[in-house]
């Protein structure tokens, strides 16, 4: 027997053989509109997976309280195994099942996600990730940011970078959002990757690299990944080693493909900008460890009426120390735009950056110092260097040097070569694209 389309006001009473009405597809009726479709992968393994969650999470997610409510009971089982139903989602037709959630049959998010991580081994595997994230904070599973973090990394070794930036530029959807330093740093170090897979030999990838970074700090500017603001966490735009990299892919694409010749003054303006927020360097350890995943904002809650009159009676002290406070918020984000007159050129102390007793930490140390060290280095082979930022890496970049040296080979001594060691793989690298000094 062909298939019914379920009506929508009875959907308590069976379906009568002599009033049968469609499902009506009004955009009143539609809560989230279209059910993506998702390509197919390299591993048959990841697209079943993709199809179970659009079947068993995504569709019930699209639908009405009351057709959701079919689905998921199991007294209705019986009617929809022996007749099926269907349902108009924007242009697609689809059949509703019976889903039992105490039988596992719903696949669960993060087991799984982490099984279909390890079956990405392709660029073009992640391309249903914006899709698929966005549907996960649709259906109320969005991913922590520690696991948005491992999705980041597993694409940046893949070569998918351009879609993590493409999450990211849908961050208000995907949940992919740069208020988490661990995750942007993450996501930075994709335009790293990006030059570096080709030794920055290529000046296509290398130019890409740097939109690539110039990409990513216009995002922390955006409003939907300034969340930090809210929770008091860091300021990403404030991490020297972010910052570091934007100089890094200037800086090489400038020397390396542009003759040297820095014509839109970017390899100054990010220079200038890293010294700015040099003072922010501090190296993981014990009295600084690496930080926490960033939290969930609080939902916000409707103020008390006591609340709303406390705040109405507020005392000239409180207007001031708030008053206080907006200053002290506008000069920390003035700091981000370095204008080159107001720039201090009195060389930074070095103090906070050491060699982690740990090997695995002194390798993460080398990941995020060795783009920073390279972008100076390439810098100062690009700027004058009678510049005061010029000067400020002259006196920086020694003590850099010798910290980076140190982890190299703590690292070398401690690690054994089974194990991974991104990061001195990354500083050695570097090191062999790195010209001959300048003469001075």
């Amino acid at each position: 027997m062909a298939g019914r389309m379920l009506p929508y006001r009875r959907w308590l009473a069976a379906p009568s053989q002599h009033h049968i009405r469609a499902f009506s597809s009004s955009p009143s009726r539609r809560i989230h509109g279209r059910l993506p479709t998702f390509a197919a992968t390299s591993s048959p393994e990841l697209d079943a997976h993709f199809a179970a969650f659009r079947e068993k999470v995504f569709l019930p997610a699209h639908l009405p309280r009351q057709q959701r409510a079919l689905v998921y009971r199991q007294k209705y089982r019986a009617m929809l195994e022996a007749e099926p139903f269907y349902v108009e989602l924007g242009p697609e037709k689809v059949q509703l099942r019976p889903i039992d959630r105490l039988k596992d049959e719903v696949p669960g998010t993060l087991k799984t996600m982490q099984r279909m991580l390890e079956l990405m081994t392709v660029k073009h595997d992640f391309d249903n990730l914006p899709d698929f994230l966005a549907e996960l904070c649709i259906a109320n599973r969005s991913l922590p940011a520690m696991q948005l973090t491992r999705i980041v990394r597993r694409a940046n070794l893949i070569g998918a970078e351009y879609v993590v930036l493409e999450c990211a530029k849908r961050g208000a959807a995907t949940g992919l959002t740069l208020a988490d330093v661990p995750l942007a740093r993450e996501v930075m170090w994709g335009a790293h990757t990006r030059g570096q897979r080709r030794a920055w030999a290529d000046p296509d990838e290398c130019r890409k690299a740097l939109v690539h970074a110039e990409s990513i700090m216009r995002l922390l500017e955006a409003e939907e990944h300034s969340g930090w603001k809210e929770l008091g966490a860091p300021d990403p735009r404030l991490q020297p080693d972010l910052v570091g990299v934007l100089l890094e892919t200037a800086a090489i694409y400038v020397f390396c493909h542009c003759d040297g010749r820095d014509a839109d003054h970017k390899v100054r303006d990010y220079a200038e900008r890293l010294m700015a927020v040099w003072p922010h360097a501090v190296s993981y350890d014990a009295d600084h460890p690496p930080p926490p995943p960033t939290p969930m904002p609080p939902r916000k809650k409707k103020a008390d009426a006591a609340t709303a009159t406390a705040a109405a009676n507020a005392t000239a002290a409180n207007a001031t120390a708030a008053n206080a406070t907006a200053a002290d918020a506008t000069a920390a984000t003035a700091a981000t735009e370095v204008d080159a007159t107001e720039v201090d050129a009195t060389p930074k102390a070095n103090a906070k950056l050491h060699v982690p007793e740990a090997w695995h930490v002194a390798d993460i140390e080398l990941q995020r110092w060795a783009p920073v060290w390279a972008g100076m280095q390439f810098a100062l082979r690009v700027l004058d260097p009678q510049t005061p930022v010029a000067r400020w890496i002259q006196s920086t970049l020694p003590s850099l040097d010798e910290v980076l040296r140190a982890a190299e080979a703590l690292v070398e001594q401690s690690a054994s070569e089974t194990r991974p060691r991104k990061g001195l793989s990354w500083y050695q690298a570097l090191r062999k694209v790195l010209p001959p000094p300048p003469e001075s």
